[in-house]
């Protein structure tokens, strides 16, 4: 449930930029992690992205590296056991998405982006291990600014994560990642 915070921050940070003149004025990252049975659904949000972007001829590829310990779920203990016993970020502190070429609309900054839905690919390394990924960026937009909303999901299975439990109730295997930005071009 820890890790879909990890993935959902790749894509949302302050020093997020589509391009050279595209910056992001707020992000939001978001995890859910339904319990099996879902009685119980847990949030979180991380902060700590850092990116090594570049936008050629139209596309956008490079990378996100992500601060585990940045992951909040609001509750102080459920937080230390996400970090210390499931994604124990003593040893894998860090997690990193290379994304690979996605083609973004080239009048992002002239006459607006519209209301695009595009698909996105890379690797997620996570808990030492590497798997390919792939979700939606839903990218709104007018002319100068807009949003976009990055959707994938990850099973903790694939990374070697024990599947959290407590009382009974456990966490199902698949977690929901979703990072909202807000961009605007500079002038």
């Amino acid at each position: 449930m820890k890790t879909v915070l990890l993935i959902a921050a790749l894509f949302g940070a302050g020093d997020f930029a589509f391009a050279t003149n595209v910056n992001v004025t707020k992000n939001q990252v978001e995890f859910l992690a339904v319990g099996k049975p879902s009685a119980i659904k847990i949030r979180g949000q991380g902060q700590s992205l850092k990116n090594q972007l570049q936008w050629s001829e139209g596309k956008l590829s490079g990378s996100f590296h992500f601060d585990l310990d940045s992951l909040n779920t609001g509750i102080e203990l459920r937080d230390k056991h996400m970090k210390e016993k499931y994604l124990e970020t003593g040893k894998f502190k860090i997690a990193e998405l290379q994304l690979k070429p996605v083609d973004l609309p080239k009048e992002l900054c002239t006459s607006g982006a519209g209301n695009q839905h595009l698909p996105f690919t890379g690797t997620l390394k996570l808990h030492g291990i590497e798997k390919p990924v792939k979700g939606e960026l839903d990218l709104q937009g007018g002319k100068g600014q807009g949003s976009a909303t990055a959707q994938f999901d990850l099973n903790l299975s694939d990374y070697q994560i024990e599947i959290p439990a407590y009382m009974g109730i456990k966490v199902a295997d698949r977690v929901e990642n979703k990072v909202v930005l807000d961009w605007v071009c500079a002038p």
